[in-house]
């Protein structure tokens, strides 16, 4: 009998400091001035519940920089349209996402429901990447057109119609940036 009223007590203890361990981040959203956190959860019963999180966290730190950007834009959108800004919003999210590189997993949790991520983004390494690129796409853009223009002098419509496409390729996904030189 004693023995099994130990055996209870240490099960209780064991429970008790698995509860203590759930790191303070899974519920309380952590700030940093220097990074974008990511934090993101699925439910363990999700066959791709990694997957899930890890597109949760992303998706977090997306609506930070896409709230930033909107932000900084505020000016060239204040006459569109409530369902038209709706539309631009979500491009920007879907394009943050889609070119958000350097994010480092900072730690993972699990309960017996969820699986949780921390996601961590330094904001001047995103920063340099995303110069990096609008610089590459403004560079390429420009040079299709003027390839088109060059096209045009030659009386190639049809050349010039394909490269300015192929030009508009080039900085379509960059769009929700301001790429004016």
């Amino acid at each position: 009998m004693r023995r099994f009223i130990i055996a209870i007590h240490l099960w209780i203890l064991g429970s008790l400091a698995l509860f203590a361990q759930q790191p303070a981040w899974v519920t309380s959203h952590p700030t940093d001035a220097n990074a974008y956190i990511g934090i993101g959860f699925a439910p363990l019963k999700d066959s791709d519940y990694i997957q899930k999180a890890t597109q949760n966290a992303l998706n977090d730190i997306a609506l930070q920089i896409a709230t930033h950007i909107e932000s900084n834009s505020f000016m060239h959108t204040v006459d569109i349209d409530g369902k038209s800004r709706e539309l631009f919003e979500d491009k920007i999210k879907s394009s943050v996402v889609s070119y958000l590189e350097g994010q480092k997993l900072v730690d993972s949790y699990q309960n017996e429901r969820n699986y949780y991520v921390y996601y961590s983004l330094d904001k001047a390494a995103y920063e340099r990447t995303i110069q990096k690129h609008k610089r590459t796409a403004i560079s390429t853009g420009l040079d299709y057109y003027n390839k088109a223009q060059q096209a045009l002098d030659a009386n190639s419509l049809v050349t010039a119609v394909q490269l300015l496409g192929k030009g508009l390729e080039a900085v379509t996904p960059w769009l929700f940036l301001d790429l004016s030189t």
